[in-house]
């Protein structure tokens, strides 16, 4: 399997601006990702290196997200400020241009990657179960050149016939799902045997000071930013659903180690008596 290592700008998933600011200075305050902390902090960043301990030891905080004025009203409008991150768009515009035939997009959001697919995929069929993004899909949808349906549904279970989805797009998507093996065993099935799974995701890094930041930020994080994790290994969780990884990209961006380790590549479904 290629590899090579990641040469891009920092990708601020899943906020920016104001949301990514707060938590650099967080990190920052921790004294753990490069950033200058004065000694008249060093009380602050041994208060927030308990509260994230705290959260890490009470699982009940984790990832239980209400339906809630900001949950309904606020996170969505973030997560499309955030995916908007001119940033982003190298990726997307690799994904893009290697999608090709009918192409199943899980985590649609608010349709970002929609005006970048090219003439070789004949129609989009995005997966979106948050109600305001999916709105906001379906009105990209209107600028788009192929076809698009956007279904209002988890992932988990896609009212899609077995092998009938040539491409199937992931970008930014896995780290939020509340069961990514369910979702890829999904993927799996509705992918026809010559289709590619393409991704684009950020998650676990490498070495064990940065992996030990990532589970205790994963918490806070989660909860602010509709249960997204900074600490699944990605490329473990699509082998380990049956795909062969024929690509792979990995390494960090300019930014906190903690959020930038990132994974992008491509796979193919293997099905029984078949090798990678």
């Amino acid at each position: 399997m290629p590899t090579e290592t990641l040469t891009e700008p920092a990708i601020p998933h899943p906020a920016r601006g104001n949301f990514g600011l707060l938590l650099r200075v967080l990190i920052a305050m921790a004294g753990r990702t490069g950033f200058l902390v004065s000694k008249k902090r060093q009380s602050r960043a041994r208060l927030l290196r308990g509260f994230s301990l705290w959260v890490g030891n009470h699982k009940s905080f984790e990832f239980e997200h209400p339906m809630s004025f900001y949950g309904e009203r606020i996170l969505p409008h973030v997560i499309k400020l955030a995916m908007r991150n001119r940033q982003l768009t190298p990726y997307r515009e690799r994904v893009a241009a290697a999608a090709r035939g009918r192409v199943l997009e899980v985590g649609i959001g608010a349709g970002e990657n929609l005006s970048r697919f090219g003439a070789d995929v004949l129609e989009v069929i995005g997966v979106e179960p948050a109600a305001r993004l999916a709105a906001m899909a379906r009105t990209a949808a209107r600028r788009a050149s192929p076809p698009v349906t956007v279904m209002e549904t988890s992932a988990e279970a896609i009212p899609l016939d077995a092998h009938s989805i040539d491409t199937v797009v992931l970008t930014w998507t896995l780290c939020s799902v509340s069961d990514p093996n369910a979702v890829l065993r999904e993927l799996h099935r509705v992918l026809r045997p010559d289709g590619r799974l393409l991704f684009v995701e950020h998650g676990l890094a490498p070495e064990p000071g940065v992996r030990r930041w990532q589970h205790r930020l994963t918490p806070i994080w989660g909860c602010l930013f509709g249960g997204c994790h900074l600490d699944r290994e990605i490329s473990a969780l699509i082998s380990n659903a049956g795909f062969h990884i024929a690509r792979l990209s990995t390494g960090y961006m300019r930014g906190p180690r903690p959020l930038t380790f990132t994974y992008e590549g491509s796979a193919t479904p293997v099905f029984h008596g078949q090798t990678g």
